[in-house]
């Protein structure tokens, strides 16, 4: 009998470090501000419960607002990953600034990561290109 009791509570202990360990990401929340190919963007990452994370990438044109992709970060079955459409991406690395999250199948690494002063800093890796902002 003390055995079926011994699994919950190392079952529970895990999701609480697991919980633990995406709240390391929290300083990604709110909205971020970008520039790629000359022209400003934005990020914003809102809290949907205890373990995810929604972002809309969205740019402003004529005043209107302009949706350009949409993406996730959550922690499902253990694990937590970065989805966008059908990709997903492994978190590898965190730390209270960082983190990095891999897709080994496509070659491609996406850092993030807060600078001393408060700023951003997006470092997305692809099998033949990079992008920095």
């Amino acid at each position: 009998m003390w055995l079926l009791l011994i699994p919950p509570a190392v079952c529970s202990c895990q999701q609480a470090d697991d919980k633990k360990t995406f709240s390391q990401l929290s300083w990604l929340l709110g909205t971020w501000e970008g520039e790629a190919n000359g022209q400003p963007f934005y990020e914003q990452w809102v809290k949907e419960g205890e373990t995810a994370f929604a972002n809309a990438n969205f740019s402003l044109c004529n005043g209107d607002t302009l949706v350009n992709s949409r993406s996730r970060i959550e922690l499902r079955n253990g694990k937590i990953a970065y989805t966008s459409g059908e990709l997903t991406w492994e978190l590898t690395e965190i730390s209270n600034t960082s983190c990095i999250f891999e897709n080994t199948r496509y070659h491609e690494k996406f850092i993030f990561s807060i600078s001393g002063n408060g700023d951003w800093i997006a470092d997305l890796n692809y099998s033949n290109s990079s992008v920095k902002y």
